[in-house]
């Protein structure tokens, strides 16, 4: 790929960010010109996480529990 553009990403706290795909868009010509001095640059990423139990949200069909 020709492109100067760059993306970060880092993982976060119980979150993975993984680059899965990455393709250069606008690399050829439309009628005869090119759209930019360079191909962009497209990138798909996979966000997972670890489910938690949380506590403090409840369904609308759920009671807190009493202590």
């Amino acid at each position: 790929m020709d492109t100067p553009d760059l993306q970060g990403f880092a993982d976060g706290n119980g979150v993975h960010i993984e680059p899965i795909r990455i393709a250069a868009m606008f690399n050829y010509p439309i009628e005869g010109r090119m759209l930019s001095d360079h191909d962009a640059l497209s990138v798909t990423y996979r966000i997972s996480w670890r489910a938690t139990r949380r506590t403090d949200v409840l369904l609308p069909d759920q009671k807190r529990p009493s202590n």
